[in-house]
């Protein structure tokens, strides 16, 4: 774990990290709220929901970290997902104040995955399991979100009645940037852990493979629920935390 800054470090950091559009804003007109972030590791079970019921099919734990990169406050988030073929292990890091990538790791059952993020391109390489490595360059033409920080960047965006916003995402999978819709659907009571009723943002994410909408505790900007539907073959997901 990384030790956490003096008091005046932290009252410069979160001066900061309200400040809009620095040199790395991936959007500079977006104002994002991230003094949320904290030391912490939370526990998540996945379910597959049906008409009659829900079953286990995974779990995962997130663990975000307060860091420094080039002299900068940064976020490291760490992904350990638990599933039927293996454990998958993906690491984040990026700008604390603009959620801007930096990098990402990936270790699953099949491969390595190092990736950087500049400017303008993604660059890093793949490591088959059964193969060498091969580089990785894709250019992109401008700064995007990274889909792994595709929670921290949502849990921090400015929410409000009627608000809607259309981010770029980096999808490795397609080496390219895919635009995705984001919008507060409304204001509903949700359950946190531990059972206590939350006034949470309901908030709507699309793109090419999924719907999603998630539940925000308007207080703490922590996710409360999250329900997945893929739109090919209408297999309905849900996430929730336990801590």
């Amino acid at each position: 774990m990384f030790a956490r800054p003096r008091t005046l470090l932290v009252l410069a950091c979160s001066l900061a990290l309200t400040q809009r559009g620095s040199a790395q804003s991936v959007v500079p007109s977006l104002t994002l709220h991230t003094r949320h972030f904290a030391e912490r590791s939370v526990a998540w079970r996945f379910l597959v929901v049906t008409d009659t019921g829900e079953r286990d099919v995974a779990s995962m734990t997130v663990t975000t970290s307060l860091t420094e990169h080039a002299g900068k406050p940064a976020l490291l988030s760490v992904r350990t997902f638990m599933t039927p073929r293996g454990q998958l292990l993906d690491s984040a890091l990026a700008d604390r104040a603009t959620l801007a990538p930096i990098w990402q790791h990936s270790h699953q059952p099949t491969k390595t995955q190092m990736l950087d993020f500049g400017a303008t391109a993604v660059t890093g390489s793949v490591t088959p399991k059964d193969s060498s490595a091969r580089a990785v360059r894709h250019t992109l033409g401008e700064r995007a979100f990274d889909t792994t920080n595709l929670d921290e960047v949502i849990a921090s965006l400015p929410f409000a009645a009627g608000y809607s916003v259309v981010l770029p995402f980096y999808t490795f999978e397609q080496g390219a940037i895919e635009r995705d819709t984001i919008a507060v659907a409304g204001v509903e009571q949700m359950a946190a852990p531990g059972g206590a009723m939350r006034s949470a943002w309901k908030v709507s994410f699309s793109d090419p493979i999924i719907t999603c909408t998630y539940w925000i505790d308007r207080e703490t900007r922590k996710i409360l629920r999250q329900d997945v539907t893929q739109r090919r073959s209408g297999v309905r997901f849900r996430s929730v935390p336990l801590s």
